[in-house]
């Protein structure tokens, strides 16, 4: 078994790479980078690092940076910094957090920026206002397509990302920038190739029939849990559930699920403002695959409405192409199929 495994590993090492960079170990750390298994090719003393995860000094603020955990971030930061550098600083300051702790070895990391894509389903009847105004959160827009505890989410969200965003939930002068920050939910796909390793997702039709993929550069300001991250218990108990920056070098066993159940998930946090330049491709007209319960009919959109869409929506739309897993037959993925 373990030698199955260390081989299923290498394979994910060897696969090809096409935009790594190779930096000094140093620079590498401050520019907050995602490390790629390549370095093996880089020369002497450098590593190689993903290129469009790298965050530069200059687009973090100190301040958030030299925050102390479950420290609340003061009023005046909103009024004077963007929503995209206060993202970015959280997730560079989490990246610190990880920093400290003791790295896995690259031969045993699973390379999370590389293997896996986010995914975003929304009901079509949101995608106009999506394309006009950007992705919003439960904080934003007072519902969602699922839980619909705003405080609770609030609460489990400074969990996660070590820092409260507020004092007191929705009594801050600023909480319109505040609640901009807060993230947008999404579920990360694997690869197929590191699908036989990572949680096994059950992709659902209750969050919508229009998918969204996002382009990598997301994922410098995204982090993720290996399951839906709105934990009761760790609310109450004040505890942390375990959140992953995508440049955190992870083990099989950092990625096992603790909880167990028919439709789980990898979920993504995506921080600060998300817009339709964010989207690499849609994907759309989901088949039922056939007609067990678990596997229900996807919201299908119309010919009229994917040419509306690809027209204002600056980006490609693709048929639908669901992947069921034979044991449990439940939906595990979306591929792309013919382009539209």
């Amino acid at each position: 078994m373990l030698k199955l495994l260390i081989s299923a590993l290498i394979f994910i090492q060897a696969a090809a790479y096409a935009d790594d960079v190779c930096l000094g170990k140093s620079v590498g750390e401050e520019n907050f980078c995602a490390q790629s298994p390549r370095s093996w090719q880089c020369p002497a003393g450098t590593t190689a690092f993903h290129k469009k995860s790298c965050i530069s000094p200059k687009e973090l603020s100190s301040y958030i940076l030299s925050l102390t955990n479950n420290e609340v971030i003061e009023e005046r930061h909103y009024q004077n910094t963007s929503s995209e550098t206060t993202a970015l600083s959280l997730i560079a300051r989490l990246r610190n957090e990880e920093l400290r702790d003791r790295e896995v070895g690259e031969f045993l990391a699973v390379d999370m920026f590389d293997e896996s894509k986010i995914i975003m389903g929304v009901p079509k009847k949101y995608v106009q206002k999506i394309i006009d105004g950007g992705f919003k959160n439960l904080h934003q827009l007072g519902h969602s397509q699922g839980v619909e505890e705003a405080k609770e989410r609030s609460q489990m969200e400074d969990l996660m990302i070590g820092v409260r965003l507020e004092k007191a939930y929705g009594q801050s002068r600023n909480k319109h920038l505040i609640n901009s920050i807060r993230p947008k939910y999404a579920f990360l796909q694997p690869t197929e190739r590191s699908r036989r390793y990572l949680p096994s997702n059950s992709i659902i039709s209750q969050y919508g029939g229009v998918f969204f993929v996002f382009k990598d550069s997301v994922k410098r300001r995204s982090t993720f849990t290996v399951d839906d991250s709105l934990c009761y218990s760790c609310i109450s108990e004040h505890r942390r559930i375990d959140t992953y920056s995508f440049s955190k070098q992870l083990t099989v066993d950092d990625l096992k699920r603790d909880r167990r159940g028919d439709t789980v998930f990898l979920e993504t946090q995506i921080w600060g403002e998300l817009s339709i330049d964010d989207v690499e491709y849609a994907l759309v007209n989901c088949p039922k695959l056939h007609d067990r319960t678990n596997n229900e009919a996807f919201e299908q959109t119309t010919w009229l409405e994917i040419q509306k869409m690809k027209f204002l929506g600056r980006f490609d739309v693709y048929k639908c192409v669901p992947r069921e897993d034979p044991l449990t037959k439940f939906i595990y993925r979306l591929d792309r199929g013919e382009k539209l």
